[in-house]
């Protein structure tokens, strides 16, 4: 078993080991955390245990930092071994070690109380939920569609498009003055994907948010989906229109910061975590949220909003009680609230009435308050093959060797893969 990393909170925490199972299950006042943790960053999850150390001082709250490069595998060993701690850090959905579903799929996780049920956002379900029950507790919402720098916007009068023709538009007169309108990664996987995925939103899932259920019910498929066929088409399109940067084909992640001084371009398709790592890279330069422009400007605008994190009650917890005690609380407004502002996401309940003037997301609070946003379409798709396929398929669109037709049958292919 990897060694944990002791993690002292406040002072009165108990330091971390690999926690014991010799108190009763549900016994005692005393709760045992794991999550992962990377070398200096501030971590969500110390902010929350230390708020509630300070608010219940008899509770001994031990936590257990895993490095984060080893903490898929250390949990799972932990996990088939029987002593893990009460509650873990999970990832919502399906298909990593950590995954919520994957785990309570293998009968290492308890069901939760009513209180974590009514933390799930809209269309998230099925990355939190198996069998009508709930084993992940959402901790923060991300909105998952372009990035704007704004700064851009300023210097060069481009406006952010509001339809397909002005986003043609604007690439021409990005180009002109040696910039892109935006940038991808052409050799980065999660780059190719989500640039898909995104602009499917207007295309695919505005229109029909079940398209998943529907494509798992083998009543649709990507060949035979317009709207699929309409996004790659948007990326070939996009191409030609010089609205990507030069050798974007063969671009890597580098090219996602490189030369921010100049800002050389003006929208990136990523979650919006991403707006805190540009500002670190760029802190001269501001940047939004939005979506991507849909086809016509009075088509509905639609986005992705997905929890990143959860948390999760472990099947051989020796201290049920005392760990459901600290999960409801959890829950409630003002933790979501703590958690999401050192996270750098948005507190999962509240969206609806939170206040988004003056914010990255201010271009999609009407969005959010109506619940226009469905989870990140590969979230719940049945394996990472689709996700693969589209991804290279991207990049074969980019360089010419593929075409939208071919990506979409192999991204069936794909799918019915058992």
């Amino acid at each position: 078993m990897a060694t944990l990393l002791a993690v002292p909170i406040l002072g009165s925490l108990a330091l971390a080991g690999c926690s014991s199972n010799a108190n009763p299950a549900g016994g005692g006042n005393e709760i045992a955390i794991a999550f992962g943790v990377t070398t200096g960053q501030t971590n969500a999850y110390q902010e929350l245990a230390a708020e509630y150390q300070k608010q219940h001082p008899d509770v001994k709250l031990t936590l257990n930092a895993i490095p984060l490069d080893s903490y898929d595998q250390t949990i799972r060993t932990q996990l088939q071994s029987g002593n893990a701690s009460d509650i873990i850090a999970t990832t919502p959905g399906s298909g990593q070690a950590s995954s919520v579903i994957t785990l309570a799929k293998a009968g290492l996780l308890q069901p939760l109380d009513d209180s974590a049920t009514k933390t799930i956002p809209k269309g998230n379900e099925e990355l939190l939920q198996t069998d009508g029950k709930t084993y992940g507790q959402a901790l923060g919402l991300t909105y998952i569609g372009t990035v704007v720098n704004e700064s851009f916007i300023k210097e060069t009068g481009i406006s952010y498009p509001s339809d397909w023709n002005s986003l043609l538009e604007a690439c021409s007169t990005a180009k002109s003055k040696g910039k892109s309108l935006f940038v991808i990664a052409g050799q980065l996987p999660p780059s190719t994907s989500s640039t898909a995925q995104i602009i499917a939103a207007t295309r695919v899932y505005a229109k029909n948010p079940d398209w998943n259920k529907q494509r798992a019910d083998k009543k649709v498929t990507f060949a035979g989906t317009q709207g699929w066929q309409d996004t790659l088409e948007a990326i070939v399109k996009m191409k030609d229109a010089a609205c990507f940067q030069d050798g974007a084909a063969g671009a890597g992640p580098e090219s996602l910061t490189q030369n921010l001084g100049a800002k050389p371009w003006l929208a990136v398709t990523a979650p919006s975590s991403v707006t805190g790592e540009l500002s670190g890279a760029a802190p001269d330069q501001s940047f939004s949220v939005s979506d991507f422009p849909p086809v016509s400007s009075g088509d509905k605008h639609f986005g992705y909003a997905n929890a990143n994190f959860s948390l999760s009650l472990t099947k051989s917890a020796p201290h049920t009680d005392a760990a459901k005690k600290f999960l409801n609380w959890a829950a409630e407004p003002e933790q979501t609230a703590l958690f999401a502002k050192v996270q750098g996401t948005l507190p999962v309940g509240q969206t609806k009435e939170a206040d988004l003037a003056g914010t990255p997301y201010a271009n999609v609070s009407s969005q959010l308050a109506k619940g226009d946003y469905v989870a990140m379409p590969n979230s719940n798709w049945p394996n990472a093959a689709v996700t693969d396929a589209l991804a290279s398929g991207v990049q074969g669109l980019l360089t010419g060797q593929q075409t939208p037709d071919q990506v979409l049958r192999a991204m069936d292919s794909a799918w019915d893969k058992k």
